[in-house]
């Protein structure tokens, strides 16, 4: 059955997300497949009715879904208080699926504050329970220092670009 109207949208989660984003999203787009997400979903702390086309604030969270891999990207360049909340909460919704791949793509944020860090540790840990993976692509040099400097090079599965996160996955 269709998805608030989407034809074709069949993945047991996306009911749960479209139920979000009646309460916390400003607008979902859905994409036919053909190499393209075919799903994604804008997360905002606030509901807002405004259109993209209206001057709007973006989205904290963008949820890509291509190929089996869900991939969540920040389309602020920044990752607040607020955005690891976000993080978390979508990461339980989606850890619900069997097989979970999951690729935080950091592309256009320079700088993540330990928060981030620390929820990436403590997604990665709850993914390992389910059998899931966690993947992050982090192409900034100075957002991928901050991982070495932590030491967090040596627990999570970082990249400096998205297409090799993506390639890496287990089938």
């Amino acid at each position: 059955a269709p998805i608030h109207g989407v034809p074709g949208l069949s993945s047991p989660i996306f009911p749960t997300l479209c139920h979000r984003a009646v309460s916390g999203a400003s607008r979902m787009v859905i994409n036919r497949p053909g190499g393209h997400a075919i799903g994604i979903l804008a997360l905002m702390s606030s509901f807002s009715t405004s259109s993209a086309d209206s001057g709007a604030e973006p989205a904290r969270l963008l949820l890509h879904l291509d190929e089996g891999i869900h991939r969540v990207s920040f389309p602020r360049g920044a990752v607040d208080g607020v955005a690891v909340r976000e993080m978390y909460e979508l990461a339980a919704e989606l850890m619900e699926e069997r097989n979970l791949k999951l690729l935080f793509d950091f592309t256009g944020v320079n700088m993540l504050s330990s928060g981030v860090m620390g929820m990436l540790v403590t997604i990665r840990k709850k993914l390992m329970h389910v059998g899931g993976q966690l993947h992050i692509a982090v192409p900034h040099p100075q957002a991928l220092e901050a991982f070495h400097v932590m030491n967090l090079h040596l627990l999570l599965t970082l990249f400096s670009d998205v297409q090799e996160a993506r390639a890496k996955f287990k089938p």
